[in-house]
């Protein structure tokens, strides 16, 4: 099996390492982002769809099945990838939503307005993650979220693409149809930028199995989140794709 990682806006593929030990998996290397306000011509979501497709086409063979696995923007990514390059499996994370996250703001905005503009601060540049004091956005991390483990994603976050951003806030709006290929669709119930009410949903278009687990949106960067990965590693033993799993005690659900 050969498994491809894709991270998600602003997040680096040294956060993913636990995940692709466990699952002898390649993350993928987004277009490389600066230090600095972004900038509108770095490409958007079409340059982050080349890379993922560049990196299919070199690991794809008719030997091995290919799974991607896309977090937040990378779980829009792996959708899309799907209609272009042939996948055996795919697993969603926190997956941006094709129809845009713009609904979803609106409502952080109204319920809980200083949330919200954390997130918008971000949106402009990541200097205010870098400030100690600065807590960061609610849902973003669990509240047991070690300083550890908040001053390492401090470091390693940079500034994404001003036009992506707006590419996701208003959606792709490619039409989402059933999916053709086992999926899995992760929300958190923790998660303050995509609700778990929004990857419900989507899992539901898809007809995907569906697990909500209590960690927050970037579960990747704290040690809470290994119950994702946990999971993953079930469900791909669930599909046959792992020769070894970790035995589950009750079947993963199924939307329908």
């Amino acid at each position: 099996m050969a498994v491809l990682i894709t991270p998600g806006a602003f997040t680096r593929a040294s956060s993913f390492a636990r995940l692709a030990e466990r699952l002898d998996a390649k993350v993928v290397e987004l277009p490389i982002r600066a230090r600095r306000l972004p900038q509108l011509d770095r490409g958007g979501l079409a340059a982050n769809d080349a890379a993922l497709l560049a990196a299919i086409d070199e690991v794809q063979d008719d030997e091995r099945p290919l799974v991607l696995v896309g977090h937040s923007m990378g779980g829009l990514l792996a959708l899309r990838a799907g209609q272009h390059r042939r996948i055996d499996a795919q697993v969603l994370l926190m997956p941006a939503p094709p129809d845009g996250l713009l609904g979803d703001m609106t409502r952080l905005t109204l319920s809980d307005p200083v949330t919200a503009l954390k997130y918008a601060m971000l949106s402009v540049s990541t200097v205010p993650a870098r400030f100690w004091w600065l807590a960061p956005p609610r849902g973003l991390f669990t509240p047991e979220a070690t300083p550890e483990a908040l001053a390492d994603t401090r470091r390693h976050r940079a500034d994404e693409s001003l036009l992506t951003l707006l590419q996701l806030l208003i959606g792709s709006r490619e039409p989402v149809r059933p999916a053709g290929v086992p999926t899995l669709v992760v929300g958190g119930t923790g998660d303050g930028l995509v609700p778990a009410s929004t990857t419900r949903r989507l899992a539901e278009q898809l007809g995907a199995d569906y697990l909500e687990l209590p960690v927050g949106h970037n579960f990747s960067e704290e040690p809470a989140g290994e119950v994702v990965e946990v999971e993953v590693e079930r469900w791909l033993g669930t599909q046959g794709l792992l020769t070894t799993t970790v035995p589950r005690s009750s079947p993963i659900p199924r939307l329908t």
